[in-house]
């Protein structure tokens, strides 16, 4: 009877041990799905110029509805808007749920303005909400959605990504040195 017992539990052991591995194996599975499609959906954002209408969430504000130009690029957002109050370019985080994707971010401006962003993109068209806070005083919140969109400019996507604009100079100077090789022959 005891080595009955003894083998029974055993047996449970080895099937919940088997259970609990199964379940990490299955939770990687899902992380490295996830990674992917958050990278794919980055590529999705990437390098477009989206066009936006916003309107303020509060009935009673008096603030105008406005439109901006986003430019979402090698995971950074662009307020062609914002940036002129002093807003600048700012990182990305890319999620993807039951197909929507999701973008948010936060940037902050040297007098202390704070905005917050949350976009999401189904197929073609984005929406989302901004938020913008001031130093002092009430934030005021801020609902938009895309009305067109464009591949930008290089100059545009650029700025977006300065980290590209060095690139092409560490190519251009081997290719100095190797014409001037060539007149030294």
């Amino acid at each position: 009877m005891k080595r009955i017992i003894f083998f029974g539990a055993l047996a449970s052991i080895l099937v919940l041990t088997v259970l609990f591995i199964s379940g990490i194996c299955i939770a990687q599975d899902n992380s490295v799905a996830r990674k992917a499609a958050e990278a794919k959906a980055t590529v999705a954002l990437g390098a477009r110029e989206w066009n936006v209408d916003f309107r303020s969430t509060d009935p009673a504000s008096k603030v105008k509805p406005w439109s901006d130009t986003l430019i979402l690029a090698d995971g950074k957002l662009n307020s062609k808007y914002l940036a002129e109050k002093g807003y600048p370019v700012s990182n990305i985080k890319v999620t993807v749920e039951d197909g929507l994707i999701i973008w948010e971010t936060m940037q902050g401006t040297q007098k202390g303005d704070i905005a917050f962003w949350r976009g999401e993109l189904r197929g073609d068209s984005m929406s989302g909400l901004l938020s913008l806070k001031p130093p002092v005083g009430e934030t005021n919140e801020f609902s938009f959605v895309s009305s067109a969109v464009a591949v930008p400019k290089t100059e545009e996507v650029k700025e977006a990504a300065p980290q590209k604009q060095t690139e092409p100079q560490k190519q251009t100077e081997p290719q100095k040195k190797k014409t001037e090789k060539k007149g030294k022959k």
